[in-house]
């Protein structure tokens, strides 16, 4: 989870809610173990040089570190453990959706069904999207939001 994306989802209510409503998203704050053999070794030590180099709580461990702290954990074929101090946690995604939705409504947002199949732009700049029913929507910025392939 990223910094700001734990603040949010703490926080859930100062950010999602309307007027003055309280959001329960159901947030566990709890830290995440990840563990490696040989074979993951390289790039658990290089995800943890990433976080910390972004300011994220995690440390790295030897598996007679992880044993210590985790007496039931069995460390055989283990070379490498990582493990949250703080800024981890799970949460209801669905609740979040709705909150999301529900306080981006509140702002203004309208909901369109449709599909997006092309742009119009002024230079370089976008400023039309054109949707598959024919309609036109004029915006300063667009974002695609429909996921990593899109």
């Amino acid at each position: 989870m990223s910094r700001f994306g734990h603040e949010v989802i703490a926080d859930a209510s100062a950010w999602l809610g309307v007027d003055g409503e309280q959001v329960d998203l159901g947030f566990v704050a709890a830290p995440y173990l990840f563990v490696a053999g040989a074979a993951g070794a390289a790039v658990l030590r290089a995800n943890h040089a990433a976080q910390t180099a972004a300011g994220a709580d995690v440390t790295l461990l030897a598996p007679t570190e992880a044993a210590a702290r985790w007496p039931w954990l069995r460390t055989e074929g283990i070379e490498l453990a990582v493990v949250g101090g703080a800024g981890e946690g799970w949460f209801d995604g669905h609740a979040f959706a709705v909150a999301l939705a529900r306080k981006a409504r509140a702002l203004g947002a309208r909901w369109i069904r449709s599909q997006v199949v092309g742009f119009e732009r002024a230079g370089a700049v976008l400023r039309t999207a054109r949707l598959a029913d024919g309609a036109t929507l004029a915006a300063d910025v667009f974002v695609d939001a429909a996921g990593p392939w899109a």
